[in-house]
């Protein structure tokens, strides 16, 4: 991931903890987040407005919105990932069979309606949101799809690296 990636967030607790997935994600390892009582619920019907009024979806909003998802289910201990995970599935899966993320798709089908792939920016915040999957699931397929994307930062590879040497 390009250093310093910006994600921007609707969620005012997440906005604040920083700008780009690396304050991100050390805010949540640090438990910097304080959410407001209603944060979660805010986020969950921008989410149900956001998958069910559309019939196809910018790719990097989809990642933009999953990775603020498990954030908000980090910061609230929540058990439940929600529906962001069964994206971030599909998004996986996609990657692991085409080797390439298309920029917009189907919302139903989840196939792609657009032939241009994601920009290294836009893989740097891909992989950023896969890094979250992995620290909420363990799932070692989310870290094999971060070390076959040529755009992931030194800040996630570090801690790639990390969880590695655990293994």
């Amino acid at each position: 991931m390009l250093l310093g990636t910006q994600v921007l967030f609707e969620t005012k607790s997440l906005a604040d903890a920083g700008q780009t997935a690396e304050d991100i994600i050390q805010a949540l390892e640090e438990r910097r987040i304080v959410l407001s009582p209603d944060d979660h619920s805010k986020f969950v019907e921008r989410w149900k407005k956001f998958t069910i009024e559309l019939e196809r979806i910018s790719t990097l909003e989809v990642i933009r919105k999953c990775f603020e998802g498990l954030a908000l289910a980090e910061a609230a201990e929540q058990d439940s990932l929600g529906p962001y995970m069964v994206f971030v599935e599909k998004l996986l899966r996609k990657f692991e069979i085409t080797r390439n993320i298309y920029c917009e798709y189907d919302v139903k089908s989840f196939t792609a309606t657009s032939k241009q792939a994601l920009s290294k920016e836009e893989y740097a915040v891909l992989s950023a949101l896969l890094f979250q999957a992995y620290r909420l699931t363990q799932d070692i397929r989310f870290l094999n799809a971060i070390l076959k994307i040529d755009s992931t930062s030194t800040f996630i590879c570090s801690r790639v690296d990390q969880v590695i040497a655990v293994l």
